[in-house]
């Protein structure tokens, strides 16, 4: 009984790190950010350029975005507001800042299947090679 009540909460504790998750949220935030999002997500954003008092450091130079601090982990580190610049600030350059949506999904979903199957792109790689088996 203890085990699978275990299993569900850590079941419960991964759903924020599983692809489809990263990619939703990925995909609202490159919204967000180009106003095509509802407003009231959009308003959640901030680029670190936009601050005044950030302006001369070297991540204003790119599109990262503000992490606000937040106060419960269990619940405040889920939010939107702080889960969305989070995943957007460690995504590669080149994906951040793909000139269109279309360009952004397609980058994103390579990346999100490399990070997810590097095994599997390491045995595609293997026997494709020459010499490869």
């Amino acid at each position: 009984m203890e085990t699978q009540k275990n299993k569900q909460t850590d079941r419960q504790a991964d759903w924020c790190t599983q692809p489809v998750f990263k990619f939703k949220l990925a995909v609202i935030v490159c919204r967000g950010i180009h106003g095509t999002a509802p407003r009231y997500l959009s308003d959640l954003l901030h680029r670190v350029s936009d601050i005044m008092s950030r302006r001369s450091l070297r991540s204003s130079a790119s599109s990262e975005l503000v992490i606000p601090l937040s106060r419960l982990v269990t619940v405040g580190d889920r939010s939107f507001a702080v889960a969305g610049p989070r995943l957007w600030n460690t995504l590669p350059e080149d994906i951040t800042s793909a000139p269109s949506l279309l360009v952004f999904r397609r980058k994103l979903k390579t990346h999100l299947f490399r990070q997810s199957y590097p095994d599997i792109i390491l045995q595609l790689v293997w026997h494709v090679a020459p010499g490869g088996p």
